[in-house]
Parts: structure tokens; sequence; C-alpha cells
């Protein structure tokens, strides 16, 4: 392998992961969660973790952010909780949507301000706008408990799709042109909005209510990334890594094996395996520990 490796290194010296997609991570979320959870369960790592597995899973590579990185090069931002938002979050938000941005945000956001003190506003306090939404009340139903929610979305392989939220349950109420997505199923605000995505000027901003775990993320996440314009495989094998890398304008798909046993994955047409210097095509076999790059 070392020596296949070095005779194809200069063709992968300088590739760069294609900035299609980040996630907001934010730490000043972190240490006012671990304070003030809010609910039994509720961590920020979970909620975190959850959501990038699901990226994980679909083979989108991220970029991780601060809340005032420069998102403009990103056709997609997956923020999983915003707990504390300030002007300038906002204000950055907005601006990256209104170009044409495609935003998604996590449930229990919006609720303080950079001092942590609750927002005076009805939540999700200075992001309500941007959503198109207030929430109107909100339910700490714990780790251990769980709403179902109803999927409303006009795509085949989630017609009729179900889920379970856990956590922490957000009523929604939809502003006029806000589109309701999903809807709570059980207690006393079932049939309620869970998941709406609005229009802001030239970009959308999608609002879930509710915290899920990675397999629900992956559906809705696949379905979202392909809104915007991200291609992203299907749900790959537990230890499988695809990632890709750009170089003078050609992409080179890497998959890893971290796995003890052999994995299948799905090509997209044919392509060259550059280690070893074959075509390939239909499903390529990987054994155990064992990495190809794909171009």
């Amino acid at each position: 392998m070392g020596q296949e490796l070095a005779r194809i290194s200069n063709t992968l010296t300088g590739g760069m992961s294609p900035k299609q997609v980040a996630m907001i991570l934010n730490y000043d979320d972190s240490r006012t969660l671990r304070l003030q959870p809010g609910a039994q369960g509720l961590t920020f790592n979970w909620i975190m973790t959850a959501s990038y597995r699901a990226l994980h899973r679909l083979g989108v590579a991220i970029d991780i952010v601060p809340p005032d990185a420069d998102l403009t090069p990103y056709k997609a931002v997956v923020a999983p909780i915003l707990h504390l938002v300030d002007d300038a979050l906002a204000e950055n938000l907005c601006g990256y949507v209104a170009k044409g941005g495609t935003l998604w945000l996590g449930a229990c956001s919006g609720v303080k301000d950079t001092s942590n003190r609750v927002s005076s506003e009805p939540l999700p306090g200075l992001l309500a706008d941007l959503f198109g939404l207030e929430i109107e009340e909100y339910d700490a139903i714990g780790v251990n408990n769980s709403n179902g929610i109803a999927l409303e979305i006009d795509a085949p392989a989630l017609q009729g799709v179900r889920m379970n939220g856990s956590t922490w349950c957000d009523v929604l109420a939809p502003k006029r042109g806000t589109e309701v997505l999903a809807r709570y199923t059980s207690d006393y605000y079932a049939g309620q909005p869970a998941l709406t995505r609005s229009k802001y000027r030239s970009g959308q901003a999608y609002y879930l209510g509710t915290m899920l775990e990675t397999p629900d993320l992956c559906k809705l996440f696949s379905w979202m990334l392909s809104e915007a314009g991200v291609a992203c495989a299907d749900e790959l094998p537990e230890g499988l890594e695809v990632t890709q890398r750009v170089l003078d304008g050609k992409t080179l798909t890497f998959v890893l094996n971290h796995s003890a046993s052999p994995v299948q994955y799905v090509l997209n047409g044919e392509m060259r395996e550059l280690i070893s210097g074959k075509t390939v095509s239909g499903v390529l076999e990987l054994p155990a520990y064992e990495v190809a790059i794909l171009t």
C-alpha cells in the first residue's frame, strides 16, 4: 500500500474538501446547557453528535464552523441547536439565507442571549422572522419519553413516514407562508407543527421542533440536502466512511472501511480506482481496514 500511495502522491497533494455543508458549533451553548439543561437528558454533545453522525453516514463532507463564520461558500448549513443568539449571529444567519442559502435549525434555539438572559421576544427570539414562526409552547418531555411526528413531505421516500422525537418538543405556530412539513401525533399538541420550512428572500430555513436520533435525521437530511443541491450517498453501512477532496477541478472520492469485515459501496457510474489503477463500476467490494481512492 505504501508504494502505491507514493506513486500517486502528486495526484493527491493539495486536495481540499469541497465547501458544500457546514455545521455550526457554539461552545457557549455547551456551557449554558450543562448548567441549565432544561430537560432530563438534554445534552449539547448528544444533540451535536446525532446530527454529525447523520451527515457522516450520508457521505457528506462538512466543515465545523463557529457562529461568526462566513457562511456564503456553503449550499447548506446545519445548526443542531443555537440556544444562545445575539444580534450578530442573527444578522449572519439572515444574510446567509437571504442570499440563497439553506439553513437547518434544531429545537430549543433562540432562547437566550450571550449573557444567558432569556429573550424578551416570543421564541425563537431574534430568529422568529427568519424561520417564519413563533413557539407558542414547549414540552420538556425528557430523554426517556417521546412524541411521534408524522411527515407531510412530498417525496416518495418520506411519504407517510413517522418518526419519534424525544427530550424536547417546541410547539410551532407558523406565520403566513411558512410550510408545515411534519406534525406531532400525541399529547395535547397532537396535530401541531413539528417541522417547518420558510422562504426568506432567495433562501430557505427549516426549523425542527424536537430532537431525533441519527437514523431519522439521515432521512430528513438526505431530502433537505437534495433540495439544496448537495449530492449525498444512501445511508452508509456502519464503519464505512466516504469523503471527498477537490484538486484542479477534479473530485477525488476516498472510501475507507474502518470495520473488521468487508463492506460494499455502490458506485455512481464507472470510476477509476487510483491505488490499483483499475476501472471499477457497479458495487465496490472493500476488504476490512482498506481504502479506495476513486475519480
